[in-house]
Parts: C-alpha cells; sequence; structure tokens
C-alpha cells in the first residue's frame, strides 16, 4: 500500500500480525516482510531458508494449522444450497 495508507493503518490497529499463518497461530510462523521489508531480495532469501532449513518444521505447522481451522466447508455450502432449494 502506499506509505501514508500503511502509517495511518498501523497506528490505528493493535494487530500484533498482518500474515494469515500468524494471525491463526497466534505467533510467527512465517516472517513477515511488510512494506519496505517486502524485496525481491528479502522474499528469496527468507525461501532459500525456509527450504534449506525449515521444510520439514513448515510442512508440520500449516498441517496443524489447517487441522485447527478445517471446518468442512465444501460440505457445509453444499447442505446450504440444498436447503435453498428445498424451500
Amino acid at each position: 500500500v502506499k506509505p501514508i495508507t500503511y502509517l495511518i493503518a498501523k497506528s490505528l490497529s493493535n494487530i500484533k500480525y498482518t500474515s494469515l499463518p500468524n494471525l491463526i497461530a497466534d505467533r510467527e510462523v512465517v516472517k513477515e516482510l511488510n512494506q519496505h521489508d517486502c524485496t525481491v531480495d528479502k522474499i528469496v532469501e527468507e525461501l532459500q531458508r525456509l527450504i534449506d532449513h525449515d521444510a520439514q518444521k513448515m510442512i508440520e505447522t500449516f498441517t496443524e494449522l489447517h487441522q485447527l481451522i478445517r471446518c468442512d466447508a465444501d460440505t457445509q455450502a453444499a447442505n446450504a444450497v440444498i436447503k435453498l432449494l428445498n424451500r
């Protein structure tokens, strides 16, 4: 976002994290590269670190997060459509 928008939003919010995995886990799961930290070099560096050193840990963490938020959404959506059609 534009720098002024980022500064305004940052000053008005009190959230600890901005990335979805970190928000769900309420801890830093992935490094957050916001605004001036979000450069090609830093993204490549972080991805390389994850691939070289933390790949298995990341798979385990994301599997845990998936199980945490899993809610069978496709079945719930299908049932909602069926319910509407049966009206």
